[in-house]
């Protein structure tokens, strides 16, 4: 497995056993250069596996921004400053 790219515990990768994409959920680093995952979705065509990642780091991502703007007190989907 060739890990092409990793956002936060998502991954899109090429098997080159298969020669199938993989986007891979729930990854954790393995300690040896490698991650361990939760679930893989393959697909034959690398565009397709592409958007299914990029769709699914752009959720996990703003996601995350957004808990971080309402810990700050801001509001989750324009940044700006709550008021009382």
């Amino acid at each position: 497995m060739k890990y092409i790219c990793r956002t936060l515990s998502i991954a899109y990768a090429h098997d080159l056993n298969t020669n199938k994409y993989a986007v891979l959920l729930g990854c954790t680093s393995d300690g040896a250069g490698g991650l361990c995952y939760d679930s893989k979705l393959e697909f034959d065509n690398p565009l397709e596996a592409w958007s299914i990642y990029i769709m699914r780091a752009d959720a996990l991502l703003r996601r995350r921004l957004g808990d971080k703007l309402e810990a700050e007190g801001k509001d989750r989907f324009t940044g700006d400053r709550r008021t009382a």
